[in-house]
């Protein structure tokens, strides 16, 4: 009995650095991306919308932040796909691009709305160790319908870490533009 406790306690102590070890998006590489990023992100995920700003014909309104997270399901197949699920979407497409890929995705700062930001982290509480242009950046696009009318998102989202992505949440529908950021967590 006490050689069964001592390996094991060796056992622990060996797999607990290992298991608390957590993967960092400043360290990534391209070719990372679909044999260790894209497995990483299975799983569930608590999504926090943050502050942002919605736009239309004569109307410029300013969105509060929410305290509720949804829960938004990433699945990684074999095949190396991925796929998001949750709240009012399902199966979208969720890929892992270039931030030239993904083109513009500023977002006007309510306070000053003609102030364009691409990413504050500050916002989100979140300090990088590296520049965002190094960390992986995840697309997740998608369309619902609501009230009859065809509605288009997408959230762009900066691997920090293993638990952490943060970025923005796009979204066009009837002729109005949102533009908020978001974070999803485990």
């Amino acid at each position: 009995m006490k050689r069964f406790l001592s390996v094991t306690a060796i056992a622990l102590c060996f797999a607990g650095p290992a298991a608390a070890q957590q993967y960092d998006g400043c360290t990534a590489v391209p070719s990372d991306y679909e044999t260790i990023v894209a497995p990483v992100l299975n799983g569930a995920w608590n999504v926090t919308n943050g502050v942002g700003s919605i736009s239309g014909p004569q109307m410029n309104m300013a969105l509060p932040a929410e305290t509720t997270p949804e829960i938004a399901e990433i699945e990684y197949r074999e095949d190396g796909t991925l796929t998001a699920r949750g709240g009012e979407w399902e199966a979208i497409e969720v890929r892992i691009v270039s931030e030239a890929e993904a083109g513009s995705f500023g977002l006007a700062v309510p306070d000053e709305p003609d102030l364009e930001s691409r990413m504050d982290f500050g916002n989100l509480g979140v300090e990088l160790q590296c520049d965002a242009s190094l960390l992986p950046l995840i697309s997740m696009r998608g369309g619902t319908v609501l009230d009859g009318q065809p509605l288009e998102f997408e959230a762009l989202v900066y691997m920090i870490h293993e638990d952490l992505l943060a970025g923005v949440f796009l979204m066009d529908f009837i002729g109005h533009s949102a533009r908020r950021y978001v974070t999803f967590r485990r």
